[in-house]
Parts: C-alpha cells; sequence; structure tokens
C-alpha cells in the first residue's frame, strides 16, 4: 500500500454538500471585517463547528489590530458626481486616528498623468491638486505564474488547457504603475489621488487589501493623501471633462483607523508528539467572501471532522485547525498566532494553507466579468525541501486537480531590508509561516472577484470542494 493512503479513509470524508453548507452559513452575515460586530459573530460560529466536530482547547484569542472604516467618498468634477470607491490602506498619516480629505481636496484640480510614471510627472507641478492616474494590471495565464512568480520554475498539471477558450484575465494583486504613482504624486504635494481601474470590472469597487508596506521602500512613511479608485465605466464619463488634461476637481473621503482586536479561532488534536501540523484559512471578509474565504474555512472544517474521527495511534503528530482575522488590515492575527506558538516552543512542522476555491472569471470587452463554470487557476506555493514538491505534484495528479500551478519556494533568509515585492515569495496566508521558517503547503486562486461583492456562494464550485480536502488530508497523512 503506498504512503500517502495508508489509514487514508476516503468514505469518512465530508461530502461537496456537506461543505458547501459551512460555505453558506459563513455567507450569512453581510461581512466579515476585522473589530466589527459581524466579525465577531463569525469568531463565535467557527468556534461552535470546532467545538461541534470534538476539537480540544477550542478557543478565541484576542489579538491587538488596527481597525479599518471608511465612508463618504466622492468624487466630483466640473460639478459632476464621478461614481469611485475608497483605496484601502490610504488617507491614513497617523497610526490612530479619525482623517477626513478635508479643505485641501475642495474646489481644487485634477490632472491626468496617464500611468504616472517618472516621465510623466517630469516638470509637472502637482502641489495642492488630485492627481489621476491609469493603474493597469498585467494580463496573465497560468505560464505566466509557472515562469515569473518563483526563482524555480513551477510545475503545471493542466490536462484539459486546450479544450477551454481563453478569457482575457489581469494580475490584479502584483505592484504595476500602481502604488508608485500614488507614492509619487504624495511626495510632490498632491493632496488627493484617483486611479482607474483600466483592467477590471466597470464598477471600479476594489476592497483591496492595504498594500501601503510597500510605502516604507519608497521613502514614505504611510499612504497619507486619500485615495480612491475609478472604474472604467466612471471613467467615460470624466474624461470628456478634461481639457488639456485638467478640470476643476473636489473628493471627499473620512477614514477611522483604530485600536481593536483581530479574533483568531483554534482547536487542537492532540496526537502521539507534540511536533504540530497546522492546517488554516482565514475567515474575514469584507463583502460576503464566499470564495476568499468561506471556502478556504470550510476546508479547515472538513479536514478537522476527517481527522477528529481517527483514533489517536494514527496521529503521530498534533494537529492545530484555525482560522485567522486581520486579513485586510495589518495581519495581525496571522503574526500573532504564529509568535505565540513559536515563542511557547511549539514545533511547527508544516502549515498547510487552504484558500480561495472558486469559479474562473475574465473580463468581457464592456469591462463586465465573464464567469465559466470551471475552476481558476490554482497556485500551490510548496517549500522545497524533502521532497515536498513531489509529494505535491504526485497528489495535485492523483486527485485530478486541474488548472495547478505547484510553485517551489526555498527556505525564507531575511534581507534585512525594508519590504518590497520580489521573486520567491509566498504571497498567501502563509507568508508569516514562511518567513518564521516553517514549511508550507498553501493553495490558493487569483480570481479578480476576491475584492468585489459578486464573490458570492454562486461563485464556488461545489464539485471541487471534496477532491481538494481528500488531496490536503492526503498530504496531511504522508507528514503524519
Amino acid at each position: 500500500m503506498e504512503s500517502y493512503s495508508q489509514g487514508l479513509q476516503k468514505e469518512s470524508f465530508p461530502t461537496d454538500k456537506e461543505i458547501f453548507q459551512w460555505i453558506e452559513e459563513l455567507c450569512q452575515f453581510p461581512h466579515r471585517r476585522t473589530g466589527s460586530a459581524e466579525g465577531r459573530m463569525a469568531a463565535d460560529y467557527v468556534k461552535r463547528q470546532f467545538e461541534e466536530i470534538g476539537l480540544e482547547q477550542v478557543a478565541i484569542e484576542a489579538a491587538p489590530s488596527a481597525v479599518f472604516e471608511a465612508s463618504d467618498c466622492s468624487l466630483t468634477v466640473r460639478g459632476m458626481d464621478i461614481p469611485c470607491f475608497m483605496l484601502n490602506g490610504t488617507l491614513h498619516p497617523e497610526e490612530f486616528g479619525e482623517f477626513e480629505a478635508g479643505r485641501p481636496c475642495q474646489d481644487t484640480e485634477i490632472i491626468y498623468l496617464g500611468e504616472g510614471r517618472e516621465v510623466d510627472f517630469a516638470d509637472v507641478d502637482v502641489r495642492g491638486k488630485i492627481v489621476l492616474c491609469d493603474c493597469p494590471w498585467f494580463e496573465t495565464d497560468e505560464d505566466t505564474y509557472r515562469i515569473s512568480w518563483c526563482e524555480t520554475e513551477g510545475i503545471l498539471y493542466d490536462p484539459d488547457r486546450k479544450k477551454r477558450e481563453k478569457l482575457k484575465k489581469y494580475d490584479s494583486y502584483s505592484p504595476n504603475s500602481w502604488p508608485y504613482n500614488y507614492i509619487m504624486a504624495q511626495k510632490k504635494g498632491a493632496v488627493g489621488f484617483v486611479g482607474v481601474l483600466n483592467n477590471y470590472f466597470g464598477d471600479g469597487i476594489n476592497w483591496s487589501e492595504d498594500y501601503s508596506e510597500i510605502a516604507l521602500s519608497q521613502g514614505c512613511e504611510s499612504f497619507s493623501i486619500p485615495g480612491l479608485w475609478i472604474g472604467t465605466d466612471a471613467f467615460q464619463k470624466l474624461a470628456p471633462l478634461l481639457k488639456d488634461r485638467q478640470a476643476p476637481a473636489s473628493m471627499t473621503m473620512r477614514t477611522v483607523y483604530k485600536k481593536g482586536f483581530a479574533q483568531n479561532v483554534s482547536g487542537t488534536l492532540q496526537g502521539l508528539t507534540d511536533e504540530v501540523i497546522l492546517v488554516h484559512s482565514h475567515y474575514d471578509a469584507v463583502f460576503t467572501g464566499a470564495v476568499q474565504d468561506a471556502s478556504g474555512m470550510s476546508e479547515v472544517f472538513a479536514l478537522a471532522k476527517y481527522f477528529a474521527g481517527l483514533p489517536i495511534e494514527q496521529r503521530r503528530k498534533t494537529l492545530v485547525f484555525a482560522g485567522f482575522d486581520g486579513h485586510y488590515t495589518d495581519y495581525a492575527g496571522h503574526k500573532s498566532f504564529i509568535a505565540s506558538h513559536l515563542a511557547k516552543g511549539n514545533k511547527i512542522i508544516l502549515d498547510c494553507v487552504i484558500e480561495h476555491i472558486g469559479k474562473e472569471v475574465g473580463i468581457g470587452a464592456d469591462h463586465s466579468p465573464v464567469v465559466r463554470d470551471v475552476p481558476e487557476i490554482r497556485l500551490i506555493y510548496t517549500t522545497d525541501v524533502e521532497d515536498r514538491v513531489k509529494m505535491v505534484s504526485d497528489a495535485v495528479r492523483r486527485n485530478h486537480i486541474k488548472r495547478s500551478v505547484i510553485l517551489p519556494v526555498s527556505p525564507y533568509e531575511d534581507s534585512g531590508k525594508a519590504y518590497e515585492f520580489h521573486q520567491d515569495e509566498v504571497i498567501s496566508d502563509a507568508y508569516y509561516s514562511h518567513i518564521n521558517g516553517i514549511p508550507v503547503i498553501s493553495m490558493l486562486s487569483p480570481q479578480m472577484y476576491l475584492f468585489h461583492p459578486m464573490d458570492t456562494p454562486e461563485m464556488v464550485p461545489k464539485e471541487e470542494l471534496r477532491p481538494i480536502g481528500i488531496m490536503f488530508a492526503e498530504l496531511i497523512h504522508e507528514t503524519l
């Protein structure tokens, strides 16, 4: 009998229907934002599920975290209202406080500087003005991720590739002109920034993660001026109002950055040794968050239920299952959880992270989403130690997890420099495990709608849920 199947009882693994029910139940909240009442109710829900499954030492652990709120965003150009959406992480001049765009952003000028590259800013005085820039993203596909995202070329498993018509898709997570155009506008004295989401859905609703840490590498303490996103629909209204690239304009924005708590939830299945295999996702969400990341949490529940049904003799290692909070603010929950376990001397030998089980979406000619009933590209970061890359590659093929790009990453080495995006980085919820020397197997997908209200249960391919769970169960069995 092959090692991956020793002790594995597939018939005992939860069904697609049961896993999907967890997704629907987590999506009963309009959002699950860190520090909100809804976020706390979601944490209580995760705790109840862990207790019903039979985990031990189930607890909610609070970690000091920034809590972010934004409201009253508006943009008017020549008296015309332009639909807009707040740019997360901006209007943040101090660590905590309530901030408003204020008088400098009223009755001023908006100036369009193309993509806002250095040459676009040359000899242009933007002091006291609102800077408007295109923020295109890179077009992407399976080969882009396989070749470009790690120093070692990835391994692609996609037997049905030739049968699918290629959609136009963009990498909405990697820096391009944004955020450097914003940083340049701020450094040159602009009072506000408006980014045009050129390769995105026409409505421009994009509650992205907070990327302001990139400011440090560019000589800025924070993203201090207000920022707004507009989509292509709004830009079509705005463009005719610009004369010689400029027009009278006003913008409003209000932000609150306050002290609060991220609520991590965890439970344990004690093994024969104290070596720990961590299995986690995050449960917080800025909108309904079915794919990001009720889908990942549902797999954590499924794996917890499966392994809770095994006798302790089949668990040489201790299993810890967790749902993290703080994904959209400062990742305080993630940092705190890993740091506290390491401080206690707990030896985490592997972190299995599952995120974003969702359908593929591309961009249509009219900037509307094009939805396909096939799974999106899957990226599986795998620390390149102890034949783990081969183990993951074999499990992907064995379970027919199509459209998978296995990305081998080297163990982390600290350069001591300020953070800057680079190749061979684990861009997932496993980031803080990786930089603390913990080997990872981390699966996620780069859907363009993860920060958009269209991320609802209808975007989850139900038939993918059980095979992915079983694949991770096999990988955990191999490590047990």
